[in-house]
């Protein structure tokens, strides 16, 4: 007998049900016959074993149910939660390339102008990590600045636009 069923029976008779439970329910049956209780009546006693029996395999149907729900859920959040690390790999990626992509268009326009007046000899670059911790890895990069170093000594900033 499912558990659950068994505690709500015991609560309204006292007792754990166990085997007797049927041969009491086949006394009710013979005393109501036996005394003459009315035709209504001797109809719910018979039924009584169908009912419980029901009741039981509702219990057992909704425990398999609750699992088969609970592995489903599991399931699509670990699924969701690839797709989303996926999706935030590929777009820290591609938020890289974009901002590499303004930095030498930077670059270009600096060693234009630059070429004209100061040519710059070296240039310095800084980097850095995301720092939401981002799995991606070198993906995950941003150019913070970079900062031409020209021959009379002086630099020239240019900032970078940084992801959020």
């Amino acid at each position: 007998m499912h558990a659950t069923l068994a505690r709500q029976l015991k609560r309204l008779l006292d007792r754990l049900p166990d085997a007797t439970h049927v041969v009491e329910l086949d006394q009710l049956r013979v005393f109501l016959q036996a005394h003459g209780a009315p035709p209504a009546l001797r109809k719910i006693a018979d039924g009584l074993p169908d009912l419980l029996g029901r009741v039981e395999q509702t219990y057992s149907q909704f425990e398999r149910d609750v699992t088969l729900r609970t592995r489903s859920l599991r399931v699509s959040s670990e699924e969701f939660i690839k797709v989303n690390t996926t999706l935030r790999t590929n777009w820290s990626r591609e938020t890289a390339i974009s901002e590499l992509k303004v930095l030498l268009s930077h670059l270009r326009q600096d060693a234009a102008v630059g070429t004209q007046a100061h040519p710059p000899t070296t240039w310095r670059c800084w980097w850095t990590r995301s720092q939401n911790g981002s799995p991606a890895g070198n993906a995950a990069i941003r150019v913070a600045a970079f900062t031409p170093i020209w021959p009379t000594g002086s630099t020239r900033w240019t900032s970078m636009p940084l992801s959020a």
